[in-house]
């Protein structure tokens, strides 16, 4: 055996921990579909996702969940709604939320969009292998 520091020794777990980690399946991911017909925003708590830190963010995410009804189709998945959805607004900006410029928007991440929509009550999905 080789002469390690403690530090090393530890290091090395840590690392060997982390590879593990990386590498353990997760099993199979079921695709979720959403359907339009039942969303209804008026109350949608966000205070549970904790990277929103303004009320700009809030109302871009609102307005961006309403947007996202037209690709909600029932047959896209979440996945590929809110893929669609952040591309548009990559091309356009937010500005294809509200054509009237006000400045009440501020951007957010894809993350955040889908922790808002799994947050809506009553929100029906279907499942797909």
């Amino acid at each position: 055996m080789e002469n390690y520091k403690a530090e090393e020794m530890a290091a090395d777990k840590k690392i060997e921990s982390i590879n593990d980690q990386a590498f353990c399946s997760v099993g199979h991911i079921v695709e979720r579909i959403p359907t339009a017909e039942r969303i209804e925003l008026t109350e949608l708590e966000l205070s549970h996702i904790e990277q929103l830190v303004s009320k700009e963010q809030a109302a871009a995410i609102i307005d961006t969940i309403e947007y996202a009804k037209k690709y909600m189709d029932g047959k896209k998945s979440l996945r590929q709604i809110s893929s669609l959805v952040m591309l548009d607004l990559g091309r356009s900006g937010l500005d294809v939320l509200n054509p009237t410029l006000s400045g009440e928007y501020a951007e957010f991440r894809k993350i955040e969009l889908v922790a808002a929509i799994n947050r809506i009550k009553g929100l029906e999905v279907e499942t797909k292998s």
